[in-house]
C-alpha cells in the first residue's frame, strides 16, 4: 500500500481535512482527542464527533465518527421505544459497517463508524466516512419520521 498521502492520526489532521472541505467551525477537545462540529445536511442539522481511538497500549489506532441529529428526538415526536428498537435491529442487520444505537436518556438515535488508521489517515477515506456519517443520520431521521402514523 502506498503511504505517501497518509496524514498522521490526530485531531490536527481532522481539522485540516475539515477545513479543506470548507468546514471551519469546530471545537477541539484535547482531553478526549476529539473534534466536534455541527453541520447542516439536506434536511437535518446534525452533531458530529470525530475521535482518535487508541490501542490498549495507548497508541493511536483508528478514528471514529459519531453523528446524530440535533433536532430529532424519537420519543419526543411520538415514536415508541419499541418502534425505535425494531427499526434499529432491522437497520443494523442490513449494515455492512457502522451501527446505529439509541441513547434513551437523551432520546437520540446516533450512527457510529470506525476505520483502522494505525499507519495514518487516508484523506479520501476520511472524507468518504464524513459523508457516510452525514447521509446515515439523514436517512435515519427520514425513516424514523416515516414510522409515525399519519394524522
Amino acid at each position: 500500500m502506498e503511504h505517501s498521502n497518509l496524514m498522521p492520526l490526530s485531531t490536527q489532521s481532522f481539522t485540516a481535512l475539515l477545513e479543506a472541505v470548507g468546514l471551519k467551525h469546530y471545537e477541539v477537545d484535547d482531553q478526549r482527542d476529539a473534534v466536534s462540529l455541527n453541520i447542516q445536511g439536506d434536511e437535518v442539522a446534525m452533531g458530529m464527533h470525530i475521535v482518535v481511538g487508541r490501542s490498549r497500549d495507548g497508541e493511536p489506532w483508528y478514528f471514529r465518527f459519531i453523528s446524530y441529529p440535533l433536532d430529532f428526538e424519537p420519543k419526543n415526536i411520538g415514536l415508541s421505544r419499541q418502534d425505535v428498537l425494531e427499526w434499529l435491529n432491522k437497520k443494523n442487520a442490513d449494515l455492512i459497517f457502522g451501527r446505529f444505537y439509541y441513547e434513551e436518556t437523551s432520546d437520540i438515535v446516533a450512527f457510529e463508524v470506525s476505520m483502522p488508521a494505525s499507519e495514518g489517515i487516508n484523506p479520501q477515506d476520511f472524507l468518504d466516512m464524513l459523508q457516510v456519517s452525514a447521509m446515515s443520520v439523514e436517512t435515519a431521521s427520514q425513516e424514523l419520521k416515516a414510522l409515525l402514523p399519519l394524522s
